[in-house]
This record gives C-alpha cells, sequence and structure tokens, in this order.
C-alpha cells in the first residue's frame, strides 16, 4: 500500500473512532488535526506488478471538494457527525477507488454495447468514463488534429494517430499520398505504433490486409458502411486483446525496466493488468468503446459527405455506383 494510501487510511480509522466515542474529545482532536494535516495528500498512482500507473484528475478533484466540504462543517460541527459517505469520498481506500470506478464504468459499458453503432448516438459523457478507465490514449478527432498533438508531445509515448480507413483506401489508388484531400480531415484514433508482433497498429495493419484481400476476390469495392463493419471487428479485438497495450511494449529493449516504463508514462491496460477488473467487465468495456469509437467515426464520416452507402475505392477507383452489399455481415470472430 502506498504512503498516501497509509495516510487515508489513518484518517478513516480517526473517523470510525469519533463514531465508536463521539464525546471523547482526544478522539475528535485526532481526527480534526489527521484531516488539516493531509489536506494535500492525494494517491497519484498505484502499483501494477512493479510498475505505476497514474490516476485520473477527477478523483483527486472529487477528494478536493469532498475534503473542503468536512472542512466547513468542522468550523461549527463535531467530527462525529460527519456523513460517512462524504468521509469515504474525501479519503478513499485502495478497494474503494478501483471497484468503485470499475462499477460505475462497466454499467456504462453494458449500455454502450448494446448500441447499434450504425444508427445510435452516445452520450458524450459516457464516452469520456470509458476512456479514463482504459487509461490509454484512444481519444478521436481528424488525423491532422492528432497529429498535431503527437507533434507537440501530448500523446504517451509508443502511441500515434492512426486513420480508422486508411487514407489510401479513401483517396483512391491512383492518388498520391501528398495530392490526398482526405488525409488530413480522416477520422484517426491513437494507436499503439510500430510492426512489431503484437502492437495495436500491427493487429490493425494486418486486418486491413485482410479486409482488402477479401474486396479483391470478390473484384470490387465495399461501402463505406460495410468497411466500417470489418474496422468494428478488429478494434474490438485490438481493445480486449490482453497483450496488446502492455506486455509488447515492455518487450521493448528500452521500455523493459518499471523504471523505464513508468518514466516514459506509458499506462496501457492499468486496472486490467492488475487484475482489478474480471476478464468479463474486461471485455464489455473493450467491446464498448469500439463501439463508442464507431459512432464517432460514422458522425465523422457523414459530416465530411462520405455516408455509409458511398463507395470506398479500396481495390479500385471508384464507379460512382454503389456496390451491393454481401450478406452475412461479419461477426466478431470472422476475420474478414
Amino acid at each position: 500500500m502506498s504512503v498516501a494510501f497509509h495516510d487515508m487510511r489513518a484518517v478513516r480509522e480517526a473517523f470510525d473512532a469519533c463514531q465508536r466515542a463521539p464525546d471523547d474529545p482526544a478522539a475528535l482532536n485526532h481526527f480534526r488535526a489527521l484531516h488539516t494535516a493531509n489536506q494535500d495528500q492525494f494517491v497519484e498512482s498505484f502499483d501494477v506488478g512493479g510498475v505505476t500507473y497514474p490516476r485520473t484528475d477527477g478523483h483527486r478533484l472529487s477528494e478536493a471538494q469532498a475534503r473542503e466540504a468536512i472542512s466547513k462543517y468542522l468550523e461549527t460541527g463535531s467530527p462525529a457527525d460527519l456523513n460517512a459517505q462524504t468521509v469515504a469520498i474525501a479519503w478513499p481506500l485502495p478497494d474503494e477507488v478501483l471497484r468503485q470506478e470499475i462499477e460505475t464504468v462497466v454499467k456504462i459499458a453494458s449500455a454502450v454495447e448494446k448500441l447499434d453503432w450504425r444508427t445510435d448516438e452516445i452520450a458524450a459523457s459516457d464516452v469520456s468514463a470509458l476512456r479514463e478507465l482504459l487509461r490509454m490514449p484512444t481519444s478521436t478527432g481528424s488525423y491532422g488534429d492528432l497529429r498535431s498533438q503527437v507533434g507537440h508531445g501530448l500523446v504517451v509515448r509508443g502511441y500515434d494517430a492512426d486513420h480508422l480507413i486508411p487514407d489510401k483506401a479513401m483517396r483512391g489508388r491512383t492518388t498520391l499520398r501528398g495530392d490526398s484531400p482526405t488525409k488530413a480531415s480522416g477520422f484517426a484514433t491513437f494507436l499503439q505504433d510500430g510492426q512489431n508482433r503484437g502492437s495495436q497498429h500491427k493487429f490493425a495493419t494486418d486486418a486491413q490486409i485482410t479486409v482488402r484481400q477479401y474486396f479483391a476476390t470478390l473484384d470490387r469495392n465495399p461501402t463505406v458502411g460495410e468497411y466500417l463493419e470489418r474496422v468494428h471487428v478488429w478494434m474490438t479485438n485490438i481493445y480486449t486483446t490482453a497483450d496488446l497495450a502492455v506486455e509488447s511494449l515492455l518487450s521493448d529493449p528500452a521500455m523493459r525496466s518499471g523504471a523505464d516504463f513508468q518514466k516514459e508514462n506509458v499506462k496501457g491496460y492499468a486496472i486490467a493488468q492488475a487484475g482489478f477488473m474480471t476478464w468479463p467487465e474486461r471485455q464489455k468495456v473493450g467491446r464498448a468503446i469500439a463501439t463508442a469509437l464507431l459512432i464517432q467515426a460514422r458522425n465523422h464520416y457523414r459530416d465530411m459527405n462520405w455516408d455509409m452507402n458511398r463507395e470506398l475505392p479500396l481495390v479500385r477507383n471508384a464507379s460512382g455506383v454503389a456496390p451491393p452489399r454481401v450478406q452475412p455481415q461479419p461477426s466478431l470472430a470472422d476475420k474478414a
């Protein structure tokens, strides 16, 4: 247990003593003293297998607000009369910090994974909650904006912006990369960079090759919607596969020690790798993240005038006529 958690437990135990002996001046004064002395004590991180992972800013803010409320109450009130829930928020213990966050977000994930990414919408607050729990760069936007974040050092080491639909598939086979009208504006997210075995980018690249080969055998282009159905499959697999985020990074010679891993601020699947999240919960959150990603992608492409029925020049230049759809649509077990 970290020093911060040790201090928080001391405050909580002092509060419990106040409740057991509400008229004991020594107990009441002891709580007041610990509460005052530890105002700036926060648990900034937690350890998993020798690697330290950061907590989110939201936790610190909620703890600070709860402590402020307690201080104001103690100006005229007794520690023994404090709301126990407020004290728990101000001075959380390890099992409360981790499991409460997981259980709250898993409820959100249960609803989100049932959404149809083709037609449904998702609240921005739900997307934020899912991504904060994942503890890895999964924000989205135009490729140009995300690349700018990377260039300014705003993204953790080892991740880079990546088009969800490869720009070559949007600009066509005969348009050069430098002449692409969609490269900067195309929808993108962050993936663990590199083509080493197990990296997220390698996983996505292999899936893209498989999908292109599939439609090449059909001798036709897919629609944007057909292609995104395959994207949904491989992004779900990326977000629910254990070794893609952390273990492959640790295989990098520069990242093998816990100290290097911590110094470079690589987050990965913090809670899932820690064992604080059950495997079903882990998969549920991963599926929800992928669904949220596809909903945002659909809306982004629509705003670019690339609706779901538009032909994607993946195999050859677009004919201008939407190709027929192929049934059945792929399941998460399908490679294509």
